[in-house]
């Protein structure tokens, strides 16, 4: 009878065993799907970003398959079924949603007439991108990057090149004009003739109507600038081969100041086109070998500056035999006269090596200046005799306009010969800037540039420059409604959160973080500069503090002092400052749907309402839904292997009244057998070690209770409440590998989980945290979550707090750096055991982070 009954228990007992391996087999199995989905979403981060900038390039032709593509379609497949063999197929619905998707991709790339719209006929300035600089002409594309930059400039648009062709040939003025041009070319004609030419020439332009398409565009542009036509304007030309430093064909165009009405605004249009072929122009073409037949001009349309001064500016004075200093020249009321030279002006000079050394000034008598007409047009007038020998500009106007010709000069990679404005507040705009010949002379280096950067290093995520104030960003609560147009983000990880505020920002800088991540792909299609893993920009960089990001050169660089109130001067309406409103890729039809399918990313909140299946509406959400749900999938993955196959498990023991169940999924532990009590020293695991280092803090209250009147109903409480998370002592686990740790805590009423990788690859490294509950008052759980948020965000968490829900992440960071944000964890989580009976009013969570940072473990000096 006993030995039947020792047969069956043995039987009962290998099948356990069996059971409780095929468990442990079934987590391990888990786990490496997991692996193999974090690799597969780095990959596929990589992917998206390579093809978004395909797009980018594709915006003047049609995108062909890319084998890219085929790939990243792969790759997304695997991590939808990776997501299902880790949690049982509980997320089938992501193949259907896989499915759909890659039909719909593959259906329009098998369509073999994906074709570029035609050009627009009209830009506005603060809508420029890159890739539209060869429509806008030299003086338009220079000014448009000036204006992205975030310099002071008008606010205009641009007919374009295509605007100008399309005027051209509607008029058949592509074959009349060119065959008058042969003519001239052929015989040589001295100069009568070829004014002759070029005046009807110019009577046939300015008499032609423009085509009906071209009014409307004229007019939309004209009502967009100015909510109405009447808005006063400067229309300048903007030919291709204007303002190169070879060809500057500087004075050889027309430009038209204050122009209001659209029936002067096309004249005047018509009258800037003219001046291509007029008499000045075509001597100089025909004396430097340039062909006569370029119909190369778009034409700029400026908002006139009530100027009370303006000039020239020069980034080198020309006349100065070393190249060392800044030249500025100043005529009242507008700029005209200073550039044709037809009246006396004020001249300014000042050491490019220091903003702040001596002026020379050489002040002029001045008799005439040129003053806009109300209702248009512009006459010359007296100056009032008081004010003919005074200086036009103060000292703190002439600094500032050398800072900002070192800025352009920097931007514009070489010296600058800039157009500036200034009204009488003092501000100051730039009307436009071009090359600066200096034909045999050496070429200085930019002062600006000479000047130690802020911060260097670092990877490119997005190229480019920007100019803005720093914002540092270290949570996703820091993303509101007070950022401005002129902000440059500045975070210690690449938050997911703040994609969406892209198109409204300058640049970003982050310290962790990588080109393939979310944050950078965002950035890369909102053509904003980022660069990631600077180590030390939120350490660095000072909230508010003016900056130029170099993503190009990897660098920041500090905002001369001089310019800084001219920027601070700015209009910036909130979030409609952007020069770059959301959506305005200019693709062809089917190339934008294409790209909506790939490219956007919709799930920024992976804790809101939104964050859902329902709303995954391309690949880059379906790779975000899919990684997050497999991060949660894990956090629960060992429950039921300790409630269900405890001999599986093992026992950390190491003295204090804190223990875990260890599941080792490999490499966690020593080699060999292992017995079911283990210590410290048995744990290979590296994240779990720097974990346990921070639990093991001499002087944290694993024993002895905080400071608080409320101890004695905690108690009750928790001896009376057994629906709540399991008391100190009972079941916590964590699951193990060499560099992987998931560990779920249930102390007193409230329970915590970790979820990390912690290895050599820091684009592979990532800590995501969670903290809730508690054994007192809702109010004082709140306050505790509270005070762990304050000492999540010192430690460089991204943190937000719903009630008494802790959510943190840190992602991109090295191994190292990882483990001392396990060792901080580690602390709070004996720092915070009880904490929420001490919280008795609202200054507690401040007091309490404050000793936690002043490393009073046991609240000795706590009241």
């Amino acid at each position: 009878m006993f030995g039947s009954f020792q047969r069956l228990w043995a039987r009962y007992q290998e099948r356990k065993r069996l059971r409780d391996e095929e468990a442990l087999a079934d987590l391990k199995f888990r786990y490496h799907a997991f692996r193999a989905l974090l690799a597969n979403n780095e990959r596929s981060m990589d992917l998206v970003g390579e093809i978004e900038a395909s797009f980018k390039a594709a915006a003047a032709g049609g995108l062909t398959a890319d084998s890219r593509l085929e790939e990243l379609l792969h790759v997304t497949y695997e991590m939808v079924d990776g997501l299902n063999r880790m949690n049982g197929y509980r997320s089938e619905n992501l193949y259907a949603l896989h499915k759909r998707l890659s039909s719909e991709i593959r259906d329009i790339l098998a369509q073999q007439f994906l074709t570029p719209e035609p050009p627009p006929l009209a830009l506005a300035l603060h809508d420029f991108r890159p890739e539209m600089a060869g429509q806008l002409g030299g003086k338009a594309a220079s000014l448009a990057r000036l204006a992205a930059y975030g310099l002071p400039t008008p606010k205009g648009f641009v007919l374009t090149l295509a605007a100008s062709r399309l005027f051209f040939s509607f008029n058949q003025l592509d074959t009349l004009v060119p065959d008058r041009l042969r003519r001239l070319h052929a015989n040589n004609e001295p100069q009568a003739e070829l004014t002759e030419t070029a005046e009807a020439i110019g009577s046939l332009i300015v008499g032609s109507p423009l085509p009906p398409e071209l009014e409307e565009a004229l007019a939309a542009a004209s009502e967009r600038l100015g909510q109405g036509t009447h808005k006063a304007l400067a229309v300048r030309s903007s030919a291709v081969v204007e303002d190169q430093a070879e060809h500057s064909f500087a004075g050889q165009f027309t430009s038209i100041l204050n122009v209001v009405g659209l029936e002067a605004l096309a004249r005047a249009y018509k009258e800037v086109l003219a001046s291509n072929f007029n008499a000045r122009s075509l001597a100089y073409r025909m004396q430097y070998g340039l062909p006569l037949l370029d119909f190369d001009m778009a034409v700029l349309f400026q908002e006139m500056v009530p100027a009370s001064a303006a000039g020239v500016l020069y980034t080198v004075d020309p006349t100065d035999r070393e190249l060392g200093r800044f030249l500025i020249s100043a005529v009242p009321a507008l700029g005209t006269l200073a550039v044709n030279g037809g009246a006396p002006a004020d001249i300014y000079r000042l050491p490019r090596s220091d903003l702040n050394a001596r002026i020379e000034q050489e002040v002029a008598v001045k008799t005439v200046q040129e003053k806009a007409v109300p209702g248009g047009g512009v006459r010359i007038e007296p100056v009032p005799e008081e004010e003919r020998a005074l200086p036009l500009l103060s000292q703190e106007t002439v600094r500032a306009l050398a800072g900002l010709g070192w800025l352009i000069e920097y931007l514009g990679d070489g010296p600058q010969d800039a157009e500036w404005a200034a009204d009488a507040s003092g501000r100051i705009f730039l009307l436009q800037s071009r090359p600066l010949r200096l034909p045999g002379r050496r070429r200085p280096a930019s002062g600006i540039s000479t000047a130690p950067p802020l911060l260097q290093g670092g990877t490119i995520s997005s190229p480019g420059r920007a100019l803005g104030r720093v914002r540092i960003v270290r949570s996703a609560a820091d993303l509101d409604e007070s950022l401005d147009g002129q902000a440059v983000l500045v975070l210690n990880q690449s938050l997911v959160e703040a994609a969406r505020w892209m198109a409204v920002m300058r640049g970003a800088i982050v310290d962790l973080g990588n080109p393939g991540d979310h944050l950078s792909t965002v950035a890369r299609e909102r053509g904003r500069p980022m660069i990631t893993g600077t180590a030390e920009a939120t350490k660095t960089l000072k909230e508010g503090q003016w900056v130029l990001l170099d993503a190009d050169r990897r660098v920041v660089l500090e905002v001369p002092s001089v310019v800084q109130d001219q920027m601070e001067k700015l209009t910036t309406a909130g979030l409609k400052s952007s020069p770059v409103e959301p959506g305005d890729e200019k693709l062809a039809p089917e190339l934008e749907k294409l790209r909506q399918l790939i490219v956007p990313l919709n799930l920024t909140d992976a804790y809101g309402p939104t964050f859902s299946l329902m709303e995954c509406r391309s690949l880059h959400d379906l790779i975000r839904y899919a990684h997050e749900a497999a991060l949660m999938a894990m956090f629960t993955a060992g429950d039921e292997l300790v409630e269900d196959h405890f001999s599986a498990v093992h026992w950390l023991d190491e003295g204090l009244p804190f223990h875990f169940f260890i599941i080792d999924l490999g490499g966690g532990l020593k080699p060999g057998p292992h017995p079911t009590r283990l210590h410290l020293d048995d744990v290979i695991s590296f994240p779990m070690r720097s974990l346990w280092e921070g639990l093991s803090t001499p002087g944290l209250r694993w024993s002895t209770p905080p400071p608080s009147p409320n101890l004695s109903g905690l108690f009750a409480r928790t001896m009376t409440e057994q629906g709540g998370a399991r008391a100190l002592g009972s079941s916590n686990f964590a699951i193990l590998t060499r560099d992987y740790l998931n560990l779920n805590t249930r102390l007193d009423f409230h329970f915590a989980m970790i979820d990390t990788v912690c290895g050599p690859n820091a684009r592979e490294n990532y800590i995501r945290f969670r903290f809730k509950g508690g054994g007192t008052t809702e109010v004082q759980r709140e306050r505790r979550a509270r005070f762990i948020s304050m000492v999540l965000k010192s430690e460089e968490f991204s943190t937000d707090v719903k009630g008494d829900l802790v959510t943190a992440s840190l992602a991109g960071t090295g191994q190292e750096s990882a483990a001392r944000k396990l060792i901080a964890l580690g602390r709070l989580l004996g720092f915070s055991r009880l904490l929420d009976a001490s919280m008795r009013d609202d200054d507690a969570p401040a007091r309490l982070a404050k000793a936690f940072f002043d490393e009073d473990w046991a609240l000795e000096r706590f009241s």
